[in-house]
């Protein structure tokens, strides 16, 4: 007796159905990973800990900070040194740069340079009886500026975190330019800076190599 065309086109298609369900993987749907930045693994490299999924295409200081302060907490906090750009209603731009005297100090004093830039952008001391120089605070210095334009503020400070961890920061009036993570304990830091068109570029080094992502 001879099996009906259609029956065994029936068991053919079952068949080839069964081998491929049997497949592994054949009914699953891959997922593309989202593309990790070289920055990125330079991060989670030297601090596994600081994992998080908001950087991983790019870093954004911002929220590496963030994580790093959420990772860990900031016990003290110290302005180290400070810089103000500003022009008078005159036309006249300055300069001032202040750098702390001591970082044991619950309110810290400064030391200030007084500068004025030429049109040329050439730098000079300067000279004026009512510009201190020593010993002085950031409300002396802001007092001194008064009601005069800022054009440019860049500050550094130094966050002391537990088991012998610190964190360095460089900033402006809008954003983080550049961060160091160190870890005295464990001989890890990790570098990044904001290199403005081509982003952040982040640097992890350890004790025995160093390793430079770009």
């Amino acid at each position: 007796m001879k099996t009906p065309i259609f029956l065994a086109t029936i068991c053919l298609s079952s068949m080839f159905g069964f081998f491929a369900q049997s497949e592994p993987g054949a009914t699953e749907v891959t997922k593309a990973k989202k593309p990790m930045s070289i920055s990125y693994e330079a991060v989670v490299s030297c601090y596994p800990e600081l994992e998080d999924s908001r950087i991983s295409y790019r870093v954004d200081l911002r929220l590496l900070q963030e994580k790093i302060d959420d990772v860990f907490v900031t016990l003290e906090s110290h302005l180290i040194r400070r810089m103000v750009q500003f022009r008078e209603t005159s036309g006249a731009l300055h300069k001032v740069r202040l750098e702390n005297k001591s970082l044991k100090d619950a309110k810290p004093v400064f030391n200030a340079q007084w500068e004025t830039i030429s049109s040329g952008g050439v730098s000079q001391p300067w000279d004026s009886p009512r510009l201190k120089t020593q010993n002085v605070s950031q409300e002396e210095v802001l007092a001194l500026i008064g009601p005069n334009i800022i054009e440019r503020d860049e500050s550094t400070k130094i966050d002391t975190k537990p088991k012998g961890v610190k964190m360095t920061l460089r900033r402006d009036l809008t954003k983080t330019l550049e961060l160091r993570l160190e870890d005295t304990t464990a001989a890890r830091s990790l570098s990044c800076e904001d290199k403005n068109e081509i982003g952040t570029i982040c640097t992890c080094s350890k004790k025995s190599s160093s390793v430079t992502l770009l």
